[in-house]
């Protein structure tokens, strides 16, 4: 019996709470991952799950062995780490997740040159907005856009996106353009599902934060979606800066209210604790920062880009137990 890739499943299957889940993040059937936990549980003589309709929980044993599962893992890993730090090599599997609008606009050119630069480097990208666990679905990296996520990870501020509210001059020639922020409400707003805003949303100028009403009319899951409805000339939208910049240089779009923007969003580069240093990891974020950095729309502290073989340390990186920021793209 492969007693890590066994200890791996029993993690993941309590860590989603789902054998089908565990199974996906594992990418191997539901049925072979149920085997390998019953194989378990004989091997350690007692139940190591209950099983039932609203997904599964570990048993007193369960939550004995889980422990224990935990820990070998986190060495495993850390051995793993060690010796590929010694070969001073890039190659294997490496999942990234990022949310969908910086992953449509930049990420081509970084896997291109993560191609040329590392063939033996398996990159896996997930664009997805919501906020996922990365050390319940195994990813070895996220960047994020306002909130650090999950608790058990390190998260390294790198940036801020900056943003602006937009619609098609035809548009603000038909209904008027806004002189204030409470003129919003007088205009369709689409909003981003990623997003908070229901019934107001946040602008600022020169220091000064107001909550200006708006009266939302769509609300979608994707940015292109959002786009489309912008183009169609059938409201105004908060959209990032780099994603919407060269509609605003050939006047395809207009600034809303200038002089008001939304609030700027900070950047997290955030890392599972057994991935932080790894050398596939940090040779990733070398490529990955320069690319950001060249977005319209977004700052990158200049400590975070890399200077010569290495990128920044995590040494003053934080936990994500220990802040929390507003979620949003």
């Amino acid at each position: 019996m492969d007693h890590l890739a066994f200890m791996e499943s029993l993690v993941a299957a309590v860590e989603t709470g789902s054998l089908t889940r565990a199974a996906k993040v594992r990418r191997i059937s539901q049925p072979a991952l149920s085997q390998q936990i019953t194989a378990l549980e004989a091997h350690y003589n007692a139940p190591l799950l209950r099983r039932g309709r609203n997904g599964v929980t570990p048993t007193q044993a369960g939550t004995v062995v889980l422990t224990h599962a935990r820990s070998m893992l986190a060495t495993h890993h850390r051995m793993l780490d060690d010796l590929a730090a010694l070969a001073d090599e890039v190659k294997g599997p490496l999942r990234v997740t990022m949310n969908v609008g910086l992953a449509q606009t930049m990420m081509g050119a970084v896997l291109m040159e993560a191609a040329r630069r590392y063939p033996e480097l398996q990159i896996e990208l997930t664009p997805d907005d919501a906020v996922v666990d990365i050390v319940a679905e195994r990813y070895d990296l996220a960047l994020r856009a306002g909130t650090m996520g999950h608790e058990n990870t390190i998260a390294r501020r790198i940036g801020v996106i900056h943003g602006v509210l937009v619609a098609t001059p035809a548009y603000l020639d038909r209904v008027g353009r806004p002189q204030t922020p409470q003129d919003l409400i007088k205009l369709d707003y689409f909003g981003y599902r990623a997003e908070n805003d229901a019934i107001a949303t946040t602008v600022q100028r020169d220091g000064q934060v107001v909550q200006a009403p708006i009266r939302t009319t769509m609300v979608a899951r994707l940015p292109d979606l959002v786009l489309q409805a912008l183009q169609a000339g059938a409201g105004f939208a908060k959209a990032p800066t780099f994603l919407i910049w060269d509609r605003l240089e050939t006047g395809e779009l207009e600034q809303v209210l200038p002089g008001w923007s939304p609030e700027d969003k900070d950047l997290f580069l955030v890392y599972p604790e057994r991935t932080g240093r790894a050398r596939k990891v940090e040779a990733f974020v070398e490529i990955l920062l320069p690319h950001l950095a060249r977005l319209n729309g977004v700052s990158v502290l200049p400590s975070a880009l890399p200077r010569t073989k290495a990128s920044q340390p995590l040494d003053h990186a934080f936990r994500s137990d220990r802040h929390e920021a507003q979620a949003g793209l």
